[in-house]
């Protein structure tokens, strides 16, 4: 299992920077500023999505072969052309190669480069395929596709602008005129998908608490919190500074904060993936281990008729109001382009007070 993780990690690292590479290009110099990407970068990519994407599909090969006592290689044919996992790493494999093809074919025509993002969205179709949501229904399918989309090209790009743009150069400005509006497109996106899946695989979203999966979903809600206002702070107030003078390497140091911060969110993202779904809470903790940290803060045992609810009181409304304190010296500190190591103090504190807040207020309820 760890070894799934790591390669969802990678898979997940991989794509968004895929996209971003391919999104900046295609945007053109006007609207960003220049960046310089090593030639290695994509070939380099694309080999990794390829053999990552593998390794889930090899795992699965070898131990139904083992199992089964049947032949790696028939095992193996099976698997990729009968199991959504499989279909996904052939589609995967067969979108990097055109991608690959196409982009060194042809050059430096801006047309060709925004068809290009055909085989690249492809690639987290395919992805989208094998997902949980795509097995529950179509309806998931089409949401997990529409929400890593969204969450890539948003972190991609940012990646790709703040880590490769050159230095001392006056093109932030043009980028956060088309950036902003597109980041609030993509941030709707990801909460009405959001919400969409989180309806379909945990519809008890509190009772999920007492569960790993509850646990970690609800820390990515956390981060996503700030994630939301760090990218209000840079497209309004930081915008404004740049007009004034905040210097490039200001601006470029916090793009990249931004981005490690939605990097970190693909980090809880991809252990969730290994984790068992609680479509029903209940049901689910007979054959899951339960969460130390949810049955140490709400109860110690849970049956079929009970609920876990929330509540505020006074303890929690005074941690949700610190926490809001954060939040807003958080968004006033990367508007006004200070010290980027002070970001994730702040970012401790606010989950910190939110998730005290949360569980405090938590308790079960028999019905």
């Amino acid at each position: 299992m760890t070894l799934v993780i790591f390669s969802n990690i990678v898979i997940f690292i991989a794509l968004t920077l895929w996209a971003g590479l391919h999104l900046s290009e295609a945007i053109g110099t006007k609207r960003r500023p220049p960046i310089k990407v090593p030639s290695f970068l994509a070939p380099a990519l694309g080999v990794i999505i390829i053999v990552f994407s593998f390794i889930p599909v090899g795992l699965i090969v070898e131990s139904t072969s083992q199992m089964f006592g049947e032949p790696f290689q028939v095992v193996l044919w099976d698997v990729l052309f009968n199991f959504r996992i499989g279909q996904s790493f052939v589609a995967t494999v067969a979108l990097v190669l055109v991608a690959l093809i196409w982009r060194y074919a042809v050059r430096n025509d801006n047309l060709l480069a925004w068809l290009q993002m055909i085989p690249t969205v492809g690639l987290f179709i395919a992805a989208s395929w094998s997902s949980h949501a795509a097995s529950l229904a179509d309806t998931g399918f089409y949401l997990n596709t529409l929400h890593f989309l969204a969450a890539a090209f948003w972190a991609g790009t940012l990646l790709i602008v703040g880590f490769f743009s050159v230095k001392e150069h006056d093109g932030w400005h043009s980028f956060f005129n088309w950036f902003t509006p597109f980041a609030i497109g993509v941030v709707l996106t990801m909460i009405g998908t959001g919400i969409g899946m989180m309806l379909l695989i945990t519809p008890e979203y509190t009772n999920s608490w007492l569960m790993t999966y509850g646990q970690m979903q609800l820390l990515k809600h956390m981060l996503f919190i700030p994630l939301v206002f760090y990218g209000f702070a840079h497209g309004f107030l930081m915008k404004r500074r740049i007009n004034n003078g905040l210097s490039d390497n200001k601006v470029r140091a916090s793009m990249r904060m931004e981005s490690v911060l939605l990097v970190a969110i693909f980090l809880v993202t991809a252990g969730m993936v290994e984790q068992e779904p609680p479509h029903e809470v209940a049901q689910t903790l007979y054959f899951e281990e339960k969460s130390e940290l949810g049955m140490y803060w709400i109860t110690d045992e849970f049956w079929g008729d009970d609920q876990i609810v929330w509540s505020l009181s006074i303890p929690t409304a005074l941690l949700l109001a610190a926490g809001l304190f954060v939040l807003t010296l958080f968004v006033v500190h990367v508007g006004n382009g200070q010290s980027v190591w002070a970001v994730p103090v702040y970012l401790l504190m606010f989950v910190l007070c939110l998730y005290l807040a949360l569980m405090i207020g938590a308790e079960k309820v028999v019905t």
